[in-house]
């Protein structure tokens, strides 16, 4: 047993971390020599496991901006399904 976790963070609301923001070609991955890394594993890095998409509080997590007016719960997670 053990622990995922990760943040990601942006101003932007319409950010979307799983598409990357420069996809690469396979030209560019044979150019660049890379091993490991092209747009498709970007892409997979995002996709939860089974397990976590079950839990209904993983989806969705969204995280205001510190409002000092805002109780100390800023932090929101909208309901899952029931």
């Amino acid at each position: 047993s053990g622990q995922i976790g990760f943040m990601l963070c942006s101003k932007n609301p319409s950010t979307n971390f799983q598409e990357p923001v420069q996809p690469l070609t396979q030209q560019q991955v044979a150019q660049m020599q890379l091993k490991y890394y092209n747009s498709d594993v970007h892409r997979a890095a995002f996709v939860l496991p089974e397990f976590a998409r079950k839990v209904g509080g993983l989806r969705g997590w969204v995280v205001g901006p510190r409002d000092p007016e805002r109780p100390p719960d800023w932090l929101r997670v909208p309901p899952g399904p029931e």
